[in-house]
């Protein structure tokens, strides 16, 4: 992912007044390279997957060293081509923000031809002016896309242009665009998850927008027979939305077609756009809609059951069979129908069939529909051998009583089983329970579970700070490093406002000079800085 403002930033050199050797930002090794060095490094760094460093490389086009521009530019294509469209848009928002305005301004008087000539190769220059497309500059970022204007392999590129910042950018762009006849469909579906992050975005033109959005869906439909319905599931999820809204939009997919691709998507997001344009655009029988309520899908059958409500406009037979799906998301619809047209009891439908083999969901049932008296009911369930069981009873007693069980949650939180330990914390957490930093650290040292233990270690540095402050120090330096790493996460989030007692001071600065702790000289300035703040209050 283009991490662009955590990773080293590149920075602008202006020695000899040449502002365009930007090297990597200084430091022991760096600042004795020379400037093939510089970009070796920047290279290096992008292969190894640091993607900010292609601002480093890109820089470099600048130079006076027409072999240093070549090595640029190559790099530059090598890494453009790996880029799929998710890359694309990511590397859109982030290219642009580490260009620093003087170090923008020097692009203006860059000359393409001259560019040209010396990369020497029609099919990495190309590349270099898409990726000029994001550039700070506005008037390079012109100049690239008008190079660009006859390049159907570019026009991602374009279209993303429609809702630049710059009105002659954007200009621009849709004179570049307008033109969709020399793109195949493969060019024509890649673009859509661009025009879908145009369709969201603030600055386009809403009739320009419009005009290309129609455009585009005649062109893929004119291509339409051309389409291999079973490869459209390898496309990223945002192009198959756009995709299907064409497709469907214009009939151009039987409903067997539209079913197939039901069964086969597993995204949630394109199950429920399927559906939506399904039953908008398709008139469909109940016995249809019937196939959809017990399709594999949970998505597919909640929007099965909310449309068949919707053409009889009450419950129907069998429908309270739904109240036994394992999704909640499905009990959660069926009771809003019941609710809506009254006459059933949903808790005691959970509560007849508490000792059949549905007791697992009859538990989560009762938790969402019953009342706290309903917790005597559930107690004995956790004595039950059946893991399931007693993983579901927590959550529904949980749901019913909240940080009242805290006791009970904290037991089970030492579980041999490790589900359980799981669902204790889940309650936990969801209810914020507050057991105390001592207690908390006494379950750490006596238990021999390291899943246990980073509970426990997230359960530490959500404690308030005095009170976890000395037990994060002494347990700064635990082997396991993914719990360490959570347990030092505790001595960066000062909460000094929280009053200090003098025990809890002295506590402290005993834990802070014992030595056995190896407590970095770092960590125990910021500590004992937090200290005298409280202590003068």
């Amino acid at each position: 992912m283009f991490d662009f403002f955590k990773k080293k930033t590149l920075k602008n050199e202006t020695e000899k007044g040449n502002p365009v050797n930007q090297a990597v930002k200084p430091s022991p090794v760096t600042v004795r390279m020379n400037e093939d060095d510089r970009l070796s490094y920047c290279i290096s760094m992008i292969n190894e997957g640091h993607d900010s460093y292609i601002v480093g490389v890109y820089s470099y086009l600048q130079s006076c060293d027409k072999e240093i521009v070549k090595k640029a530019a190559i790099a530059i294509a090598a890494y453009m081509q790996k880029l799929d469209v998710k890359s694309i848009l990511r590397l859109n928002e982030g290219f642009r923000s580490h260009s620093h305005y003087d170090y923008s301004r020097a692009w203006n008087s860059l000359d393409l031809d001259k560019l040209a000539v010396t990369i020497d190769n029609p099919v990495i220059f190309s590349w270099i002016l898409r990726l000029g497309t994001f550039d700070g500059n506005g008037y390079f970022r012109e100049k690239c896309i008008r190079r660009l204007k006859a390049d159907s392999a570019s026009y991602i590129y374009l279209l993303l242009r429609l809702n630049d910042w710059v009105k002659e950018v954007r200009d621009a762009a849709r004179e570049a665009c307008s033109d969709l006849s020399g793109l195949s469909l493969a060019d024509l579906i890649n673009c859509l998850g661009a025009f879908e992050k145009l369709r969201r975005s603030g600055r386009k033109d809403i009739t320009v927008f419009n005009r290309f959005d129609e455009m585009i869906s005649k062109r893929i439909c004119e291509l339409g027979p051309e389409i291999n319905r079973n490869l459209i599931r390898k496309y990223d999820p945002v192009t198959r939305r756009a995709l299907y809204k064409i497709l469907i939009d214009n009939r151009m997919l039987s409903k067997d077609e539209i079913s197939s691709l039901l069964t086969n998507d597993r995204d949630v997001q394109c199950q429920m756009s399927l559906m939506s344009l399904f039953v908008k655009q398709y008139e469909l029988s109940v016995e249809e809609i019937d196939e959809f309520i017990n399709h594999k899908s949970i998505m597919v059958q909640r929007k099965g059951i909310e449309q068949k409500y919707a053409m009889l406009g009450k419950p129907w037979e069998g429908l309270e069979n739904k109240l036994l799906s394992p999704s909640a998301n499905i009990r959660e619809t069926v009771r809003y129908i019941f609710n809506k047209n009254g006459g059933f009891d949903s808790r005691s439908y959970y509560l007849e069939r508490l000792d059949t083999s549905d007791v697992k969901i009859c538990i989560l049932g009762i938790g969402e529909t019953g009342k706290p008296e309903d917790k005597e009911i559930l107690l004995k369930y956790l004595d039950d051998s059946r893991t399931g069981v007693v993983k579901n009873t927590l959550h529904a007693l949980g749901m019913l009583c909240g940080e009242k069980l805290s006791d009970l949650f904290w037991k089970y939180l030492n579980d041999d089983r490790q589900t359980v330990v799981l669902q204790a914390y889940r309650e936990i957490s969801a209810h914020n329970i507050r057991y105390g930093a001592e207690k908390i650290y006494d379950l750490f040292m006596s238990t021999d579970s390291e899943l246990i233990k980073k509970k426990l270690a997230y359960m530490l540095v959500r404690e308030q700070y005095w009170d976890r402050i000395p037990y994060v120090l002494m347990l700064f330096n635990y082997d396991d490093v993914n719990i360490r790493n959570v347990i030092r996460l505790g001595s960066k989030w000062k909460s000094s406002y929280y009053p200090l007692s003098k025990q809890q001071a002295l506590y402290i600065k005993e834990v802070l000079e014992n030595e056995q702790y190896q407590i970095p000289d770092s960590v125990r300035r910021d500590v004992l800085f937090n200290l005298n703040i409280a202590e003068m209050k």
